[in-house]
């Protein structure tokens, strides 16, 4: 019997597990986590490996680049602060809860909501929890990865809800509810914020309020983060339907 073999790319790296985040970037490196526990930081160029960090868990979050560091949460309950240019570690900070959410960084502080349905911010110099922030009645898993701007951290929630909590102090400044779960990303564009929902919707929350400003039914759930550029938003839906929105 033949054997199909596998085909292998002059270019390439293959992690050894399933790789669920997206890429980033430090100066010629490129830098992505996978579901074996890994960090994997490669020359851009060709793909070989420069160093790789390793945790005992998975890691499902895309890496947060700030200067000379990396930052990321995993599935260990720990939260690291690597030093890319020698892929060793800064500070690691224990979360108390799984987290696959990249992280939103400003300053001395992280921030990102936990499987254990808080959201934490991270004095990572420290390193230590500056504070939680834990929703006062139905408690869920949080599987958003947070925007940060105008002194808040929005994020949105598996019990159907965005949340705009105030960076210094982890209060909330607002909520709203929309119809299904929020597992989408949430985008901010001035003073509106995008982000969709299992409930088949893309809204525009203002950022300083969460009052509804605007949205698009898509029929389909909205899982996705919306991209922007060029005054475009794009975004899609678990039925394969891509969608761009920009004034005409």
């Amino acid at each position: 019997m033949l054997q199909r073999r596998r085909r292998q790319s002059s270019l390439g790296f293959d992690a050894k597990a399933t790789v669920h985040g997206g890429p980033n970037f430090y100066k010629d490196k490129v830098l992505f986590t996978s579901e074996d526990g890994s960090l994997y930081c490669l020359t851009a160029a060709d793909g070989k490996l420069v160093w790789t960090y390793t945790i005992d868990q998975p890691l499902y979050c895309s890496p947060t680049i700030v200067e000379n560091r990396v930052f990321l949460g995993g599935c260990d309950s720990l939260f690291h602060v690597i030093d890319l240019d020698t892929g060793k570690a800064i500070t690691t900070t224990d979360i108390g809860a799984q987290t696959g959410n990249a992280p939103a960084v400003l300053g001395d502080r992280a921030y990102f909501g936990t499987l254990g349905a808080g959201v934490l911010g991270i004095d990572w110099r420290k390193p230590a929890i500056a504070w939680t922030y834990t929703a006062p009645r139905r408690k869920q898993e949080y599987k958003s990865s947070a925007a940060l701007a105008g002194g808040l951290v929005v994020l949105g929630c598996n019990d159907r809800q965005v949340r705009g909590i105030k960076a210094d102090s982890g209060a909330e400044a607002w909520s709203f509810a929309a119809k299904g779960n929020i597992e989408s990303s949430p985008v901010v564009v001035g003073s509106r914020v995008y982000v969709g929902s299992s409930d088949g919707r893309i809204y525009g929350l203002d950022l300083q309020t969460g009052e509804q400003v605007w949205d698009y039914e898509t029929g389909a759930d909205v899982v996705a983060s919306p991209a922007v550029a060029a005054g475009k938003l794009v975004i899609g839906d678990i039925d394969g339907q891509l969608y761009c929105f920009g004034q005409k």
